[in-house]
């Protein structure tokens, strides 16, 4: 339930700033849709899946996320001003 809650308030709120930075491009504007509401979804399922097999969920979803920030972050030079870790 809660992946559906997230999905529409953090993809209708994505999908509509996306329409006024596309300029309407109706296309590209349902391209970022569609791929917002499936990575949600995709991230709250693996996450409550994750929460419900084991009791130290949080620091499996930290030690995800400092390991995937540091990977793109030693990759990609131009993401550390947006890395926490940067």
């Amino acid at each position: 339930m809660a992946q559906w809650v997230a999905a529409t308030l953090i993809g209708g709120g994505s999908v509509a700033a996306a329409l006024l930075v596309l300029d309407g491009n109706v296309q590209a504007v349902l391209a970022v849709g569609v791929a917002l509401f499936v990575g949600i979804v995709t991230y709250t399922s693996i996450f409550t899946w994750v929460g419900l097999v084991t009791t130290c969920a949080l620091a499996y979803g930290l030690v995800y996320f400092f390991l995937r920030e540091g990977l793109t972050s030693s990759y990609f030079g131009g993401i550390r001003y947006l890395s926490v870790r940067g």
